[in-house]
């Protein structure tokens, strides 16, 4: 299922907008604080269903982002949430911008529309995800955490959110960057990938 995380990966290192150093890294490498700390962002996906995926490293995401490091959530994280429980869940949720408590819902062949001035959508305009790509929004309500920065929309549902965590910053892209299937080119492009870029 790494395919998906290794197109982002490709994706950050075609340096179209910014100049990166993107490499994949397993889930055992980034399991403490020390480890995490050695990336600038953490750039994550749901691929995988069930609460394996990210709860042997959720605490010490946690502490990293509050200690000041970046997260990115892209889609198919709620997903991937799901099965989350207990202090896993409360980590977790403590560093995505959006509500995670009520499982996902999805969006098929959509437009997203940045909303409003954050830097993050600086620039970027409105595009179409095409016919092999999904979006994931949060299904619960409030779709947005308190204090958290709405980045974009398909129509008047929230697909990405930005806040601050401790000293660091997290991101929420519930376009599926991460998806491992189809034709997911219309991400890698344009101003799909300005948003993850810039994100």
């Amino acid at each position: 299922y790494d395919q998906g995380l290794q197109a982002i990966v490709a994706q950050l290192n075609d340096d179209t907008w910014f100049d990166f150093e993107a490499s994949l890294v397993s889930r055992e490498s980034v399991d403490t604080v020390e480890e995490l700390a050695l990336h600038d962002v953490v750039v994550i996906g749901g691929v995988e269903s069930g609460p394996d995926q990210f709860s042997p490293f959720a605490g010490a995401l946690r502490a990293y982002v509050e200690q000041g490091g970046g997260l990115v959530t892209t889609g198919f994280g709620i997903d991937a949430a799901a099965g989350l429980s207990g202090q896993v869940r409360s980590d977790f949720d403590a560093v995505v911008p959006i509500n995670t408590d009520g499982g996902p819902a999805y969006l098929y062949q959509v437009s997203i529309a940045p909303a409003g001035t954050h830097p993050i959508v600086a620039g970027v305009n409105a595009f179409y995800l095409g016919d092999g790509v999904w979006a994931e929004y949060p299904a619960a309500t409030p779709e947005v955490d308190t204090g958290a920065s709405l980045l974009a929309t398909s129509g008047s549902t929230p697909v990405a959110a930005a806040m601050t965590a401790g000293d660091g910053r997290s991101v929420y892209l519930g376009v599926g960057y991460a998806q491992y299937y189809g034709d997911t080119s219309p991400l890698r492009a344009g101003d799909a990938d300005r948003l993850l870029e810039q994100a």
